[in-house]
């Protein structure tokens, strides 16, 4: 549907959760069938949700499914280490920079891809630029909050000003830029024109 309106589209973002069980073989099969050509024909640009991730058996730890690699030929421009390779990526299109993290990557990760992140905008000759990754910035489902992804990136995302965020997660629709509440009064903030975006699941 999204592609019969917008047929000249140059590539297809996924923010995450592109299938059910990431280790499930019928699921990606079923993800390959329902994208039937246009998986062959339009370019993908995904980054993985936490369905992607998962326990391959009870004896192995949760990890990034086996099946992306494999799936996807995605740049392996990001940080160093092997956990971040065609998870973590960026790619130049016509005055853009498409940047996709992977926030399912907490802790001392989620520090390096911010670093990182910092690197990559700092030496952006693009006028654009649009991150992508799964858990929002600003939560638009009640019980849903993600305070380390907020105090890790946002200040990056703010010290750029970054044009436009893509995420995924919260099984809703919202758009919204930064709200400072000034003497009671939400507004938006003057020195943020970015524009945040949550998609359903991916």
């Amino acid at each position: 549907k999204a592609y019969s309106n917008l047929p000249e589209a140059s590539f297809i973002v996924h923010a995450g959760d592109l299938v059910n069980h990431g280790d499930a073989d019928d699921q990606w099969g079923e993800w390959f069938k329902a994208g039937g050509w246009l998986n062959g024909m339009v370019p993908s640009i995904p980054t993985p949700g936490n369905h992607e991730y998962g326990r391959i058996s009870t004896n192995t730890p949760a990890g990034l499914t086996p099946y992306w690699r494999p799936t996807f030929a995605l740049p392996e421009n990001g940080p160093d280490e092997a956990i971040f390779k065609e998870n973590v990526y960026y790619v130049d299109y016509q005055g853009m920079r498409i940047v996709s993290l992977d926030t399912n990557l907490k802790g001392e990760n989620l520090d390096k891809q911010a670093a990182w992140l910092d690197q990559v905008l700092a030496n952006n000759p693009n006028e654009w630029t649009v991150l992508t990754f799964h858990h929002p910035v600003f939560s638009s489902a009640e019980g849903r909050d993600n305070p380390e992804v907020r105090n890790k990136l946002l200040p990056v995302i703010q010290k750029y000003n970054v044009d436009l965020v893509l995420q995924g997660h919260d099984h809703t629709y919202a758009r919204g830029q930064v709200v400072n509440n000034k003497s009671g009064q939400k507004v938006v903030d003057p020195d943020s024109t970015t524009v945040f975006v949550n998609s359903v699941s991916g």
